[in-house]
Parts: C-alpha cells; sequence; structure tokens
C-alpha cells in the first residue's frame, strides 16, 4: 500500500508544476484534502486488492497536491521573516498529531476495529477539505462583492 502511495506521490509530483499551474493555491489544498480523505475511505475500506492499491495510488496523487499547497499558501501568506517559525511549528503539530492519534488509536483498538479507526481519519480529511471549500467560496463570494 505504502509503494502505491509512493507511485502516486512520484507521479503527482512530476506533474505538479503543470497542475499547480492551472489551480488557485487554495484550490490545489482544497482538492487535495478532498481526494485524500475520498481515497482514504475507499481504500481502507477495500475487500480485495485490485481496489486497495489503485486507491493509495489515488491517495499519493492527492497527497502531493494537498502538501505542495499547503506550502505554497504559507509562503505566499506569511511574512518571509516568520516563514521558518511557521514551518517549525506546522512541524511539530504534525508530529504531535502522530502522537496523539497513536495514543487514541492504542487506547480504542480494543473497543473498535482498526478499518473503523481508519476511515474515521479518512473522514476527517474529507470533513477538512469540506470545511476548506466552503471556506474558500465564502472568501472568493466576499471579495467579489468588495472588490
Amino acid at each position: 500500500m505504502e509503494a502505491a502511495q509512493g507511485l502516486g506521490m512520484v507521479t503527482s509530483g512530476v506533474a505538479i508544476g503543470w497542475i499547480g499551474s492551472r489551480f488557485a493555491k487554495h484550490r490545489l489544498f482544497t482538492i487535495g484534502l478532498l481526494g485524500v480523505g475520498s481515497s482514504l475511505i475507499v481504500g481502507f475500506n477495500a475487500s480485495n486488492l485490485t481496489v486497495m492499491f489503485p486507491s493509495f495510488f489515488v491517495t499519493g496523487l492527492f497527497t502531493t497536491f494537498q502538501m505542495v499547497g499547503l506550502r505554497s499558501l504559507l509562503q505566499t501568506g506569511v511574512p518571509s521573516h516568520t516563514l521558518g517559525r511557521v514551518f517549525a511549528t506546522i512541524l511539530s503539530m504534525m508530529s504531535l498529531v502522530v502522537i496523539l492519534s497513536s495514543l487514541a488509536a492504542s487506547a480504542l483498538v480494543k473497543g473498535v476495529t482498526v478499518r473503523s479507526l481508519l476511515t474515521v481519519a479518512g473522514v476527517a480529511v474529507l470533513i477538512a477539505g469540506l470545511f476548506s471549500l466552503t471556506h474558500t467560496r465564502a472568501e472568493s463570494s466576499e471579495s467579489e462583492v468588495l472588490g
């Protein structure tokens, strides 16, 4: 599964310059979140490898969208003198989330299946993508009214 995801990330990494030039940074980030969340839900609930491997390949494709979109938003929206601190904070928070989710999963695994925990993770990413979609639409509408 990791190999399929890695292959997806390499594939989209090769094409991200071309893809990124066709989408606004916030759209790239949102598309990435929606794609990762959806493909994780499908992949974690697949009953056979013919569905699972393509799903994780798609997860890899959209992971690159999300990562490049986020980094682009940060690089253009954060003052350069604070950029290092912002990236360090994000990296620390990502590490904290890994630790906390591992602790939570280990506590819940006795009463809940691993598949359901992973599905919840996919749903959480999908919800973040939907939030990003509605938030960016609201900002676009507001800027059209103001602009």
